[in-house]
C-alpha cells in the first residue's frame, strides 16, 4: 500500500519486524494499541473479541479514546492526500472509526482459515476451534460492518502466487492505476515478499479436506474467493452499481449466516461432549452402585458364616466343658475304685454272697447295706 502511494503513518509509528514476521507487520502502533483499549473497555481483547452494546460507538466509557484518536489522525495523517492504516483489530472495530471520520474505503486481506487455524495454533498455541470462531468473527463484522461500502477483498495467497496481478487490482481500487505498472514499485515489491516468508500456505483442496474447518467456514470462504473474481471496478466515485450492492448484500447475509451456523454447531456439539461426561460419570455411578451391591452381598454371606462358625465355636466350647467334666467324673471314678474301702466292699460282698442265699433276710439286710454304701459313693462321686 506504501509503495502504491498511501500515508501509513510516520515511520517511528509503524511496527517492525518481528520472529514470526521478519518483514514487518506495517501496523500503526498508535491505532492497534488505541483498538486494542477499545476491545478492553467492553471487556475483551483481539483474541476474545466483546460482544459489543447496542450504539456503542458513541458509548461514555470511550470519550477518552475518541479525543485520543482524533489528536492521533490529526498528527499523523492529516496533511495527507491518500492515508490509511493496518491493523486486523479494526476488523472488530469499524463503527468506531466510521462515527469519527466518516466515509471509507476498505481493502478487506483474507487469509484461507487453514493457514490462519495453523498460525494462530504455532504462534500462540489456540485451538483450532477459537481460531476459527476467531477468524470467522473478523470476515463478518467486516462484512456487515462495509456492506454498500466501497470494498476490495485482497486474498493473502493470490498475493504470494501472482503478486502483479494483485498489485494492479489494488492500484485501480484506490484510484493510481499508474502505480500499479510503475517498475520501480514493482521491483520494491518483487524484492520485499518472498514465498519462504509464507509459513503456512494452505490450497482450496487444503480447505476442502480440513475437517477441523466446518462447512460454514468454508463455505464463506468460497463464496468470498468467487465474489472476489467478479468483482465490477467500482467508479471513480467509488459507488457500487446495483449488481454489486446486491453481490455484497449477499455476502453480508452468508457471513452473518456462517457465523451462526458455527456458533450452533459448537452449541451442539458442547451439548453433545456434555451428554457424554454425563454418561460416563452415570456410567461410573452405576458401576459404583454394582460393586457395593457385590461388596454388601459378600458381607452378607461372611456375616452368616460368622455367626455359624461363632454357633460352632459355641457347641465346641460347651462340648469342651462336657468332655472335662466326663474327664473328671473318670477320674473320681477311677479314684474310688483305687481306694482300699471300695476293694475291701467288693471282697466283702464276694464272700458274704457265698454264705448268704439269695431271698433271706440276712441277705436283704446285706443289699441294703451295700446299697447305701454305693450311694455314698455316688454323692462323692458328684462332688468331685
Amino acid at each position: 500500500m506504501n509503495l502504491l502511494g498511501v500515508h501509513l503513518g510516520a515511520h517511528q509509528a509503524i511496527s517492525g519486524a518481528g520472529e514470526d514476521n521478519p518483514r514487518g507487520h506495517w501496523e500503526h502502533n498508535p491505532l492497534a494499541l488505541l483498538n486494542d483499549e477499545i476491545l478492553n473497555r467492553f471487556g475483551g481483547r483481539w483474541d476474545e473479541p466483546p460482544a459489543f452494546p447496542p450504539s456503542w460507538p458513541r458509548d461514555p466509557r470511550l470519550a477518552d479514546l475518541r479525543e485520543k484518536a482524533r489528536q492521533i489522525l490529526a498528527a499523523d495523517f492529516a496533511t495527507e492526500p491518500l492515508w490509511g492504516w493496518k491493523d486486523p483489530r479494526t476488523c472488530l472495530t469499524i463503527p468506531f472509526w466510521q462515527d469519527l471520520i466518516g466515509s471509507l474505503r476498505y481493502v478487506m486481506c483474507v487469509r484461507n482459515p487453514c493457514a490462519v487455524v495453523a498460525s494462530l495454533g504455532r504462534r500462540n498455541g489456540m485451538s483450532s476451534v477459537n481460531a476459527e470462531r476467531l477468524w470467522l468473527t473478523h470476515v463478518q463484522s467486516s462484512l456487515a460492518h462495509t456492506s454498500g461500502q466501497p470494498r476490495m477483498f485482497v486474498f493473502y495467497e493470490d498475493v504470494i502466487d501472482d503478486w502483479a496481478l494483485a498489485l494492479r487490482r489494488l492500484a485501480a481500487f484506490i484510484g493510481r492505476p499508474e502505480q500499479g505498472e510503475d517498475p520501480r514499485v514493482h521491483a520494491s515489491v518483487s524484492e520485499f515478499l518472498e514465498k519462504d516468508l509464507c509459513h503456512h500456505r494452505m490450497s482450496m483442496e487444503d480447505l476442502a479436506g480440513d475437517r477441523r474447518i466446518s462447512f460454514a467456514t468454508k463455505g464463506l470462504y468460497v463464496a468470498l474467493r468467487g465474489h472476489a473474481r467478479r468483482a465490477a471496478p467500482v467508479n471513480e466515485a467509488f459507488e457500487l452499481d446495483r449488481a454489486s450492492r446486491s453481490v455484497q448484500k449477499a455476502l453480508d447475509l452468508i457471513g452473518i449466516g456462517a457465523l451462526e451456523t458455527w456458533d450452533r454447531t459448537v452449541a451442539v456439539a458442547a451439548e453433545r461432549d456434555t451428554l457424554a461426561r454425563e454418561n460416563l460419570t452415570q456410567a461410573a455411578v452405576i458401576a459404583a452402585l454394582r460393586d457395593e451391591q457385590r461388596r454388601r452381598a459378600d458381607a452378607g454371606i461372611l456375616g452368616e458364616k460368622a455367626t455359624a462358625l461363632s454357633e460352632m465355636r459355641s457347641v465346641i466350647a460347651e462340648r469342651d466343658v462336657q468332655a472335662r467334666e466326663h474327664d473328671a467324673a473318670l477320674r473320681a471314678l477311677q479314684e474310688i475304685h483305687a481306694s482300699s474301702a471300695w476293694r475291701l466292699v467288693t471282697l466283702s460282698r464276694r464272700l458274704i454272697v457265698g454264705f448268704l442265699p439269695a431271698g433271706t433276710r440276712r441277705r436283704r439286710v446285706f443289699n441294703a447295706v451295700l446299697r447305701r454304701i454305693a450311694q455314698r459313693a455316688d454323692a462323692g462321686l458328684r462332688t468331685a
